[in-house]
């Protein structure tokens, strides 16, 4: 009963926070959780203290709460830290002060971007999706680099549009959209997609009625999750569900990632990229300079290998519709006699190749293992290394 109270007593004082809805709602739903394990935990306040009351107490049951939710619960090092911040903002609005227990240390990673040819297919399913209102929707996260709130946070009158510019009114993060940033649009796609969605606008119910630029079907204001819905069914079109290797974590936020990684790998200045993003400074920036997958791949594919027959591989493969995998995911490449070359795929490892057989490697040093004509040049230079033997 005191855990249901003090719950209570803190949604009343996070109301009157100067916080935007969605923290608010976080905020609570951590709290809730954490009241919840501390009304299942098993403490005895007679040995260890109340911990709503007693500064030595609330040490004690947030450090075991994080030991807890570390090995029982296996929550990610950026979850138990973002619910230490609302403990300890529960207990700051108590009057008790923030809780002492160690925050995670967090992987140094670059937030996921989608891949350029897994994009390029998500914009073509943009395009055939039939819908004006979904167009926009699924392009501005990427073209735009918004985010899901200021998505459906727009109104008709934050968008300005001539034959060849434009600029779009975006009120960013904080209680009332207090950061408003003007981006430029100049993109003619989503140029396009706004011009069409704006004339189909006003024969939607109650269009008149509302001042957001998107609406759902009943006249009101798109909600986040209809937006973010509308992205992810658009992504698991094309094969970026959020079961598939390559979907994994796809989404708004993604496409938002995938903006400011291009644009940063691009050569664009970073001060710049920030302003864009809503950034007040460039220290969120940097996380989008941390190495990926793709780039630590590289890096140790610098290393020597051995040059005679016996060669081996942990190279990133790249197979396309004219070739089939084995059921392993395995690779061997066989030279044929025969005007064009025919590579037929058996194993990963190119390991103590036959005579007859053709090894292949990257010319520029990077982790590729692909076929002639299979993989564009822009992505991989791939050139034949040694025919070994005369063909059997």
């Amino acid at each position: 009963m005191e855990l249901t109270a003090a719950l209570a007593r803190y949604q009343r004082t996070l109301a009157r926070a100067p916080l935007a809805a969605a923290s608010r709602a976080k905020y609570t739903a951590r709290v809730r959780g954490f009241l919840a394990w501390l009304d299942t935990a098993g403490r005895d306040p007679d040995r260890d203290g109340n911990p709503l009351t007693d500064p030595v107490a609330r040490d004690g049951a947030v450090r075991d709460w994080r030991a807890w939710a570390k090995t029982t619960a296996r929550l990610q090092p950026a979850t138990i830290n973002n619910t230490l911040a609302a403990i300890d903002d529960f207990y700051t609005r108590r009057g008790l002060g923030a809780a002492t227990a160690r925050r995670e240390a967090l992987p140094r990673r670059a937030p996921k971007a989608v891949g350029s040819r897994d994009i390029t297919r998500y914009l073509r399913a943009v395009e055939h999706c039939g819908s004006a209102r979904n167009t926009v929707v699924a392009l501005l996260p990427f073209y735009a680099g918004l985010r899901i709130g200021e998505v459906v946070g727009l109104d008709v009158t934050d968008v300005a549009l001539s034959a060849r510019k434009g600029t779009l009114r975006v009120r960013g993060k904080g209680r009332d959209g207090s950061k408003l940033r003007e981006l430029p649009l100049t993109r003619p796609e989503l140029r396009t997609a706004l011009t069409h969605w704006l004339d189909q606008r006003p024969k939607w119910p109650h269009a008149q009625d509302s001042p957001a630029l998107l609406l759902n079907h009943r006249g009101g204001r798109l909600s986040d999750r209809a937006a973010r819905t509308i992205i992810t069914d658009l992504g698991e079109h094309v094969g970026l569900g959020a079961d598939t290797p390559a979907g994994s974590g796809f989404g708004p936020h993604a496409l938002r990632h995938t903006f400011a990684t291009q644009l940063l790998r691009g050569g664009a200045d970073p001060v710049l990229v920030a302003d864009l993003l809503g950034h007040s400074g460039l220290a969120t920036l940097r996380t989008y300079t941390q190495p990926d997958d793709a780039d630590r791949e590289c890096a140790v594919a610098l290393l020597t290998t051995d040059k005679r027959v016996t060669a081996r591989w942990g190279a990133r493969c790249r197979f396309h519709h004219n070739v089939h995998p084995c059921s392993r995911g395995e690779a061997w490449c066989r030279f044929v006699k025969r005007p064009r070359t025919k590579l037929v795929m058996c194993s990963w490892s190119l390991t103590r190749l036959p005579r007859g057989w053709l090894r292949w490697g990257c010319s520029n040093g990077r982790t590729a293992l692909t076929l002639r004509g299979c993989c564009p040049p822009s992505k991989r230079v791939i050139r034949p290394l040694t025919r070994i033997g005369t063909g059997s």
